[in-house]
């Protein structure tokens, strides 16, 4: 029987690691192998860190202020972030738009949990909130 070879390529940086670290648990899923579980502070941690990599210093400055300022399950919504940064609701929602762009690849890659920000619809507008993991995870990523 021959057997089939692999190759994963990348840069050698972390995030470069993350991302053949992804490509190798795709490829274990795809050949019925049973991944890992990770622990969700590790994992919280090494998404904050890839988030913080990610995105420019304004969206960052969206995604910190927000650990900051909300307790860990504290509800928000982009009408109390208005008052958070005294800016428009547009700029809100650029923010959030550009924050989801980069959390949606990087769930991709790493897996959707720890979620970036919880939701619920209550009929007539969307209410976010930091888990308590994801919470702290951001708050040390912005201190390196």
């Amino acid at each position: 029987m021959q057997q089939t070879t692999f190759t994963i390529t990348g840069e050698l940086s972390e995030q470069g690691l993350l991302q053949a670290r992804a490509s190798l648990d795709d490829l274990l899923a795809k050949h019925g192998y049973s991944l890992p579980t990770s622990n969700p502070e590790e994992m919280a941690t090494r998404k904050a860190r890839a988030l913080r990599e990610r995105v420019g210093d304004v969206t960052w400055k969206f995604v910190r202020t927000i650990a900051h300022c909300y307790e860990p399950e504290q509800e928000f919504t982009f009408e109390s972030l208005l008052h958070t940064f005294s800016v428009d609701i547009e700029s809100i929602r650029s923010w959030h738009r550009n924050m989801s762009k980069a959390t949606k690849r990087i769930d991709e890659e790493m897996g959707a949990e720890p979620r970036f920000l919880e939701s619920r619809w209550d009929g007539s507008r969307q209410h976010y909130w930091l888990t308590h993991v994801m919470r702290e995870a951001l708050i040390e990523a912005d201190q390196r």
